[in-house]
């Protein structure tokens, strides 16, 4: 009787064949395949945690570099805040010292000329207020002409104002071409009938800012600000010649060249600068010292009601401050209003 094989014939995987009762080699061989197989399966869960680990790895990266960036940002925003406190609370801190400078004047000296101590203090030209530099510089509004006064025919200086805003154009060098229009443009925006030629757009009422100048049509920011031409002559714009603010009269003793000439017909380029030079040396009392002036004896005489717009004393003030802490600046435009009761401020723009 044959002796029973009691294994089969055997083919592994890798082609080794294994014969009778070689059983135990057989399975001695599958069980290291099984180890194999459960090696790969390691394997392969190594390589997905590796993965994964390289994942989180990223996302932390991403987290951690996020959050970098927000503390930086909050740490700008938090210094750009600081500093802009400090710029605004130096500001504030500037206007004391504009109406200290103011109330000096008016005590010691009751006519407004550029030699007084509102433009010539010591403590406007730079000044150290907290952790911030200070400097401010004061306008008198009466050195320039207040545009505001063609908003209605029945004010007394609206005929002038507009007479005089026509020879300023001229007198700022702008092209004859933009002459007419321009200063139709101007009156028909500020005035308050809607007759003009010129109306569309137009606010018809006084200007709440002087840049509102730059809503008109034809106002280039060049006729604005001022330029220079190609021969290198500088020309002075709107914003130092003319101003929303003032009581409509010119002060002589600090009026520009420019306004000088606008105010009359009567006023050459020369009498201006012959006006600049008299009050260099010698300050204007009375509007009536004008006429001491070499060429305008007879000025008054010339121009019988240009009397009516002058004056020698100042009643509203433009002070341009500028405040500077860690590299950022903070510049304010306030006005102050001076009459008997008091200085009182009237407006303040950050710019």
């Amino acid at each position: 009787m044959r002796r029973r094989e009691l294994f089969p014939n055997v083919t592994s995987e890798k082609g080794v064949s294994y014969e009778g009762n070689r059983g135990n080699a057989v399975f001695m061989f599958r069980l290291r395949e099984e180890g194999e197989r459960e090696e790969r399966r390691i394997d392969g869960r190594r390589g997905i945690a590796l993965i994964l680990c390289l994942v989180m790895l990223t996302l932390l990266i991403v987290i951690a570099y996020q959050f970098s960036f927000s503390a930086n940002v909050d740490r700008h925003l938090t210094g750009n805040l600081s500093s802009r406190s400090r710029n605004y609370f130096a500001a504030r801190g500037a206007l004391a010292l504009v109406k200290g400078y103011l109330k000096k004047d008016i005590t010691n000296n009751p006519i407004d000329t550029l030699k007084d101590c509102w433009v010539e203090g010591e403590y406007l030209k730079s000044c150290d207020l907290g952790q911030a530099k200070v400097s401010v510089e004061v306008w008198d509004a009466e050195r320039l002409l207040c545009l505001n006064n063609m908003s209605k025919k029945s004010e007394r200086f609206y005929a002038r104002t507009r007479d005089s805003l026509k020879r300023l154009i001229e007198i700022l060098g702008i092209e004859s071409g933009d002459n007419a229009s321009l200063y139709q443009r101007i009156c028909d925006y500020i005035d308050e009938d809607k007759d003009g030629d010129y109306e569309e757009g137009a606010a018809n009422k006084p200007l709440f800012l002087i840049e509102d100048l730059l809503s008109i049509d034809g106002v280039t920011a060049r006729y604005y600000k001022g330029w220079t031409d190609k021969f290198g002559t500088t020309h002075k714009g709107f914003y130092e010649t003319t101003t929303e603010w003032g009581s409509g009269r010119i002060n002589i003793n600090t009026a520009p060249k420019e306004v000088l000439m606008a105010m009359s017909s009567a006023i050459s380029e020369t009498d201006a600068d012959n006006i600049i030079a008299y009050r260099e040396e010698n300050d204007f009392t009375t509007v009536q010292d004008l006429t001491k002036v070499e060429g305008l004896s007879d000025i008054f005489v010339r121009d019988k009601s240009l009397r009516d717009f002058l004056t020698t004393v100042s009643t509203v003030f433009i002070a341009h401050i500028k405040a500077e802490s860690d590299g950022r600046t903070l510049k304010v435009r306030a006005v102050f209003r001076r009459d008997p009761q008091g200085i009182k401020l009237i407006a303040w723009k950050e710019e």
